[in-house]
């Protein structure tokens, strides 16, 4: 199935992972001086809350990472598989686009436009549309893109591993989280650090497969680094 051997001989994985884990601990430590300072002008640039703030570009940044190592895998599976390249070119836009929505707040945005609407299901305090809108086109692009991942789970099993358990990770704290602040006290803190650790471990995922890490994945590389 796989035609290309793509690899990325950069640092190892392990180091990839230990940088970017230790990024994100900085971020939540300085998100919690900022609070406990008091001062605006630090939570405004420092809040994980914020839009405009470091931890904000840095979890955008992390996605557009994210988005470029899947359009790199992509090649691999040219022109052989052609579901799989596209699950994973879909992968791609996917993370770019949520890279967009951290720093453009865009899922705000489709819950301001649609709240108007009654019929429409949504949590208490007109929160939460956008969970409704993402989960249903999310649905629908999973059902399509079926083949595509099972030819890359066969394929490469601990990469699809690892990958969905970032998965799940960005997922439970974008959505799972966020509900759970819906009735009681907003864990934001929490919330962000959970999305950031999870796009972290789908990138030492796709890292590891292009570096050649995962060893007797399935896929046509070799141990390196």
């Amino acid at each position: 199935m796989v035609q290309q051997s793509i690899r990325v001989p950069l640092v190892a994985t392990r180091r990839v992972v230990t940088l970017l884990l230790a990024v994100i601990g900085v971020l939540v430590v300085l998100h919690l001086v900022a609070v406990a300072s008091g001062l605006e002008v630090l939570q405004r640039a420092l809040s994980v809350d914020n839009e405009a703030s470091v931890p904000t570009w840095w979890s955008s940044l992390q996605l557009a990472a994210l988005a470029t190592l899947l359009w790199t895998l992509r090649r691999r599976y040219l022109p052989g598989s052609l579901p799989a390249s596209r699950a994973l070119g879909v992968g791609a836009v996917t993370a770019a686009f949520f890279s967009l929505d951290e720093v453009a707040a865009i899922h705000e945005s489709v819950t301001g436009v649609l709240e108007r609407f009654d019929f429409i299901p949504r949590f208490s305090g007109e929160h939460g549309i956008w969970i409704l809108v993402y989960g249903i086109v999310g649905v629908v692009v999973l059902g399509a893109l079926l083949p595509g991942l099972v030819a890359v789970a066969r394929s490469e099993p601990r990469t699809a591993a690892v990958f969905g358990f970032g998965a799940a990770l960005f997922v439970g704290g974008g959505v799972g989280i966020e509900i759970l602040g819906y009735f009681g006290e907003p864990m934001v803190l929490l919330e962000e650090a959970l999305e950031m650790i999870g796009v972290a471990v789908m990138i030492s995922a796709v890292h590891a497969s292009l570096s050649g890490a995962f060893v007797g994945s399935g896929s046509d590389v070799t141990e390196v680094g």
